[in-house]
């Protein structure tokens, strides 16, 4: 999970120096973002299916090479053309993440741990931003952004060590008729995709300009918008964690959920307000979205998987993550035009539009459901699963 998303946080911490080397306006960057999103969203619904055709393994195998392949395609392109191709292929592993790893751990993690799990892989995006926050900007600022990217193929190329080292080979699914889903878990599967969006969307436009909006605005060091960046990613592991290992203790997915984004409200309006009030708020909004904003699509997971079952996670993951790769991809380009329109005012009151619409949408979800169509995550988590007792 790292690997999939760790050249966009990459690119967010490094993006002062990308626009100055490339001499890039604010939308012009994020369109490089809106690249990874657009072959992330065509793409997530057949790395679905492609899960549960060969198996999470060999889907995970094949996004940690290409994640390897286009870190070392970004920092030698010779051109703005060239990045935003590289870009594109990049938005493949993004599409693999959450698909490959949700059908492993459907098919080889007992109930009883599978929510621990699920918060310890979804901590893998963030982990990357606390990575790239911590080291770019201080080793592209001693040798250039290109080597220090570079640098960082040992992540996807020690994650397929890993993923080979640990689990073993896995046979390939007998191909039988897909059942169709259950009414409800179909409308699991829509709600968080369209959810997700939104709440994709708002993610995406935070981590892409909100090092630069430090820089800019607040007269930033490179090193201290990464700093800041990394305080994101550290309170953003632990709370995934935390957020998976009790995300059964709530009756529905939609409790924790509408929590998540109200915060999630409140963390972008600190954004908004440390343009007038001071850099202290920045710090603090920085610590919200990691226990928020950051955290929503650990718990996602957790109630997609709990919900579905194993034998069609991967496609039901794929529907899902269409929607996030799609606000993945269009946040980053909205939130540049719109900066580049009217200032940064404009761009984070756009944003807090997205997390008010996502928490108004989790409440008519759980609202419009009939009680026995609820989705009780304690229940669910404990479904028997291929091979479990």
């Amino acid at each position: 999970m790292v690997s999939a998303t760790f050249l966009q946080s990459a690119l967010a911490v490094l993006s002062a120096f990308v626009i100055g080397d490339l001499d890039l306006s604010r939308s012009e960057f994020g369109v490089l973002f809106a690249m990874f999103g657009v072959t992330g969203a065509a793409t997530a619904p057949l790395a679905g299916r492609l899960a549960d055709a060969w198996g999470g393994r060999r889907v995970a195998s094949g996004l940690l090479l290409v994640a390897a392949a286009t870190t070392v395609g970004l920092a030698t392109s010779p051109s703005y053309g060239w990045m935003l191709a590289v870009s594109a292929a990049a938005g493949l592993a993004l599409a693999s993440g959450n698909p490959a790893t949700d059908k492993l751990i459907a098919v080889h993690v007992p109930p009883r741990h599978r929510g621990s799990v699920v918060g310890f892989k979804q901590a893998g995006p963030p982990l990357g931003v606390l990575v790239a926050g911590a080291a770019l900007p201080v080793t592209a600022s001693a040798l250039g952004w290109r080597p220090a990217l570079a640098l960082t193929v040992v992540i996807p190329a020690l994650g397929l060590v890993g993923l080979w080292a640990t689990l073993g080979s896995e046979p390939v699914p007998e191909r039988r008729p897909r059942e169709p889903l259950p009414r409800r878990s179909r409308t699991t599967m829509w709600w968080l995709a369209g959810i997700g969006f939104a709440v994709a969307t708002g993610v995406a436009g935070v981590l892409a300009f909100l090092p630069l909006y430090g820089q800019e605005v607040l007269d930033m060091s490179p090193a201290e918008a990464g700093l800041m960046a990394s305080v994101i990613g550290v309170v953003s592991v632990g709370a995934r964690i935390v957020w998976g290992w009790h995300g059964a203790r709530f009756r529905t997915v939609t409790t924790p959920l509408a929590t998540i984004s109200a915060v999630s409200v409140a963390a972008t309006a600190a954004f908004w307000g440390a343009g007038g009030q001071g850099v202290w708020l920045l710090w603090i909004g920085a610590a919200m979205s990691g226990v928020s904003m950051m955290a929503w699509h650990a718990v996602g997971a957790l109630g997609l998987i709990a919900d579905v079952g194993a034998e069609a996670v991967g496609a039901a993951s794929g529907v899902v993550h269409l929607g996030s790769s799609v606000g993945f991809g269009v946040g980053p380009l909205v939130f540049g035009v719109l900066a580049d329109a009217g200032g940064y005012d404009l761009a984070w009151g756009g944003v807090l539009t997205l997390f008010v619409a996502a928490t108004v949408a989790t409440l008519l979800w759980r609202w419009s459901g009939h009680p026995e169509e609820a989705l009780p995550v304690e229940a669910l988590a404990g479904r028997a699963h291929p091979g479990s007792s």
